[in-house]
């Protein structure tokens, strides 16, 4: 079962879609030192399930380490929204947080040890 969710930045100049599946997709809460700096929590789902909705010229990308993920902020408020995945490039990771309607207390977290991976490549 998909359920179509929408989410944004807080200025709303980053906007975007989301095909859901309670099947598929996971919630992950990291523990890297870059997830531990912006709230942790990311949905990951199919990046063919993921669809922007405002323009790419409102992102300002960053990458950081082995440079094979892209991490995406809005121009104007700063705020992460989503990234690519270097372990799973068929997923997006979607900060919880930008998801309209997440109850993030409600969420069942699966713990990610980003913090063991190694810092280069």
């Amino acid at each position: 079962m998909s359920e179509k969710r929408s989410g944004a930045c807080h200025c709303g100049a980053v906007t975007f879609n989301i095909a859901a599946s309670a099947r598929d997709d996971i919630y992950v809460c990291c523990n890297c030192s870059l997830c531990t700096r912006k709230n942790r929590g990311v949905l990951l789902v199919a990046a063919e399930r993921f669809q922007l909705t405002s323009s790419v010229n409102a992102l300002e990308p960053y990458r950081w380490n082995t440079r094979r993920e892209t991490h995406f902020f809005c121009k104007t408020c700063g705020v992460h929204t989503h990234h690519t995945l270097a372990d799973a490039p068929a997923r997006i990771g979607i900060h919880a947080s930008c998801i309209d309607g997440v109850d993030l207390d409600g969420i069942d977290w699966k713990h990610g040890d980003g913090a063991s991976i190694p810092v280069t490549s």
